[in-house]
């Protein structure tokens, strides 16, 4: 029996730390594999009790799974420990059907003994027919098309139903190099009551990367996935897997919807860093232009009133457009379909002067402010480059007045 997993973690996460390129496609290394008496939740974050016995076996088969697709072994372990934080947590289980969370497909294989058959099955055989003589049979829910229409349903066109994968023997004798390193206390180093603790956020940070990036995983995400961790109190040696396996391998496998109410609860109940408790309401994917327009247009109008007298419409409109998201986030994300809303669309064109205004006047006054850095603003300001550039050197050269400014200000 494996002792170095702390028997703490079995049915309560630790205390420690609680407060303090995208997978397009579905893909093995993203699988959570069930054994016959894994338990599983039937509705999202519905906590599941396991034994010890249950949690050790759960994270050496998932672990095994990896190996077999050439997952380093330290690796695979860590990747399957937080495969059943997942579990346990009631964010992935074979009793959530994908066509009730609007995705076309699950990531999760459940245990069957080789020779069973279901009426209708779709037959798919793996590298494994010519590698081992002992197999056991694995299903997965799927949809035989990667359609979802455009508000967030599967059109019933597409039927679900299970597809099954030959892989080798996991229970009996495939785990043994897994178990030999999970018992050797030289070489087993893994501080699994870290990853307990870490838990929360580590997901909190997916989520928030899905939410305001649209995909879980790209290069172009590292800095910004570092740059939040480490706001969160971590070092970057704390956590032994890369970014992109946190993203894709451990936690693709959570349906968004799933996703995003696990955040939620955990900004409700304060059981995240409060770094994640602030990020809460960030704006989804293909309307972060508005909240960054919004708060520059804002600031300026502190200092330069005029400008609401130029731009009073506009503003109004942008001001507006604010509010309808910030309450129905959702309807207005690029990934609207995943939450099961129509796409409310919205003609951004409208708003570029705006956008060039704060550009051009936060690069006179506030040149190292965060805001410039935002990538849909400056995107948007480019449709209007020179409004931005002449007001911006304006509104610098009468700061440089007191007299004219003071006036200037005050009409």
């Amino acid at each position: 029996m494996n002792r170095f997993i702390p028997e703490t973690i079995v049915n309560g996460y630790t205390e420690r730390d609680l407060g303090a390129v995208e997978v397009l496609e579905s893909s093995a290394l993203n699988y959570h594999v069930f054994a016959t008496d894994t338990p599983r939740p039937t509705t999202p974050n519905e906590r599941q009790p396991f034994t010890y016995e249950q949690m050790v076996d759960f994270i050496k088969l998932n672990a095994y799974w990896l190996r077999w697709h050439d997952v380093p072994i330290r690796e695979s372990i860590v990747l399957a420990a937080i495969k059943f934080f997942n579990v346990q947590a009631g964010l992935v289980s074979p009793n959530f059907a994908p066509e009730d969370y609007y995705v076309h497909y699950t990531e999760v294989l459940e245990l069957s003994y080789y020779g069973e058959s279901i009426p209708g099955v779709n037959p798919f055989r793996t590298k494994t027919d010519q590698e081992t003589d002992t197999e056991y049979k694995f299903a997965r829910r799927t949809a035989w098309s990667d359609e979802v229409d455009a508000i967030g349903t599967v059109d019933e066109r597409y039927t679900f139903g299970y597809e099954y994968l030959r892989v080798p023997d996991l229970i009996d004798g495939g785990g043994a190099e897994i178990d030999a390193f999970m018992n050797d206390p030289i070489n087993n180093t893994i501080d699994f009551g870290w990853y307990a603790g870490a838990y929360p956020n580590l997901v909190c940070i997916v989520a928030w990367i899905f939410r305001t990036r649209g995909h879980h995983y790209f290069e172009t995400y590292l800095t910004t996935y570092r740059n939040v961790y480490r706001r969160c109190g971590y070092e970057p040696d704390d956590v032994e897997i890369s970014f992109q396996q946190l993203a894709t391998v451990a936690t693709h496998a959570i349906y968004p919807v799933i996703l995003e109410e696990f955040w939620t609860l955990r900004k409700d109940t304060l059981t995240c860093s409060g770094t994640l408790v602030k990020r809460w309401s960030s704006f989804p994917a293909g309307v972060a232009f508005v909240s960054a327009t919004r708060n520059g247009i804002r600031d300026i109008l502190t200092a330069f009133p005029v400008v609401y007298d130029r731009h009073k419409d506009t503003i109004d409109q942008l001001y507006d457009l604010y509010q309808r998201v910030r309450l129905t986030r959702y309807e207005y994300s690029i990934n609207h379909r995943y939450y099961g809303v129509r796409h409310e669309e919205v003609d951004e064109s409208l708003f570029s002067s705006l956008a060039s205004i704060t550009i051009g006047v936060y690069r006179e006054f506030v040149p190292n402010s965060p805001l410039l850095q935002s990538r849909s603003l400056i995107r948007l300001s480019d449709n209007s480059p020179v409004v931005g550039a002449v007001l911006g050197t304006v509104f610098r050269t009468i700061s440089r007045d007191p007299t004219y400014s003071i006036k200037y200000i005050s009409t």
